[in-house]
């Protein structure tokens, strides 16, 4: 159980690192595709993670031109720098 956590933890903030260094909303097939072209999570986990992000306020779903995009939203950028300082 605490693994399932830690998986889901560590993916969640790949997500928001993601989103952090590309600095504008993000299509969604973009982050999908990076996320899986480089294995690091499954597609269904993807999506489930995005939706809990958005939920709890750390990313933000914009529709531009009818197509999904994310943003990074304040409280996900404390979230990442709060865990850079604990390196």
């Amino acid at each position: 159980m605490i693994e399932k956590d830690i998986d889901m933890t560590k993916n969640k903030l790949n997500i928001l690192f993601l989103l952090e260094k590309i600095k504008e909303p993000v299509l969604e097939l973009i982050i999908t595709k990076a996320i899986i072209e480089n294995e690091l999570m499954d597609y269904f986990s993807l999506k489930t993670y995005l939706n809990e992000l958005e939920e709890e306020g750390f990313i933000r779903s914009l529709s531009i031109v009818d197509k999904n995009h994310y943003e990074i939203a304040e409280r996900g950028r404390e979230t990442l720098n709060y865990f850079e300082n604990l390196m």
